[in-house]
């Protein structure tokens, strides 16, 4: 059997192969791979197909390159190892694209076939690019893309998804205590507007949709009646939320590289790596639904029972 390598790829990431890179072959099929590519996966990324009639040849490594190559000529990706969801925690099939159970995509989305990021790229020392997208699974390219920029001396950039919804966004990226922080200081925040909220009510102007801004434009005379304290309270509490906003946007990015460095690290370290990247990775829809309830509704569950 022939160990050429010239006009083969990868069986895993579907690069091709070159004389310097560091290979092994399938004791079963024959089928190549990097080294580095076999350990992630722990067996032969074509091992679906042993003891089947699509069984890697490496006699037929023609017909196998052809039969890989789309009409539309671009690349197809690798099946991936069955493996966790790392949001349901479910075992998926390897030739899906996106889970049966809870709709997430597979990790057949971080695998990356850009120029623009290679896989053995580092975010941080010892912490590669192929790594950190495991963990981020959802959106990788964008959030790859921030890491490799971002460092010590330079921790700004600004996300959108941390603007508009800063405690939600971070328990979505499964950043549950920064979360919970985030969280209560936006409810502190829209609980500073209770004791101008109650004090409208004894005011005869109607207090539906009334603001402090509103009343200082047209019921100047009002002031007096409410009080200094209520208002200053209502300021302080738009500045803390402006505040947990812009932080949240602009060391959002930082923050989560921080998280999937540290994640990766622990993934590696653990007894069950499946396990392990199924917890730290991905995206979690409750934790980012009991943020955005708990922003949403319980400034208004306290008001209600203070005025009870």
């Amino acid at each position: 059997m022939s160990l050429e390598i010239k006009g083969q790829k990868c069986v895993v990431c579907n690069a091709e192969l070159g004389e310097k890179d560091d290979i092994v072959y399938c004791p079963v099929c024959s089928a190549p791979h990097h080294r580095e590519c076999y350990n992630s996966v722990g067996h032969c990324g074509l091992e679906h197909l042993h003891g089947t009639d699509g069984e890697f040849s490496r006699e037929d490594k023609a017909t196998h390159k052809e039969e890989t190559e789309p009409t539309d000529k671009k690349e197809k990706q690798p099946p991936f190892a069955r493996r966790l969801c790392p949001s349901c925690k479910k075992e998926i099939p390897f030739d899906t694209r996106f889970c049966p159970f809870c709709g997430m995509p597979t990790a057949e989305t971080v695998i990356f076939q850009t120029p623009k990021i290679e896989d053995n790229a580092e975010i941080e020392k010892d912490i590669k690019a192929v790594d950190a997208a495991k963990v981020v699974f959802v959106n990788p390219f964008r959030y790859i893309a921030k890491f490799l920029k971002l460092n010590d001396k330079h921790k700004l950039s600004w996300n959108w998804a941390a603007f508009l919804v800063p405690g939600a966004w971070l328990a979505w990226r499964k950043m549950y205590k920064e979360s919970v922080i985030a969280t209560a200081f936006l409810i502190i925040s829209n609980i500073f507007n209770i004791p101008f909220n109650l004090a409208l009510q004894g005011l005869p102007v109607s207090p539906e949709g009334t603001s402090i801004f509103g009343l200082l434009e047209q019921q100047p005379e009002y002031i007096q009646q409410i009080g200094l304290l209520p208002i200053l309270l209502v300021f302080i509490g738009v500045l803390m939320s402006a505040a947990v906003h812009i932080i949240t946007a602009v060391y959002g990015d930082w923050i989560y590289k921080q998280y999937v460095v540290e994640a990766v690290r622990k993934i590696k370290a653990a007894d069950n790596p499946e396990f392990a990247e199924a917890k730290y990775s991905g995206t979690s829809f409750i934790g980012f639904l009991i943020a955005f309830a708990a922003f949403e509704f319980l400034p208004n569950l306290i008001s209600i029972l203070i005025t009870l």
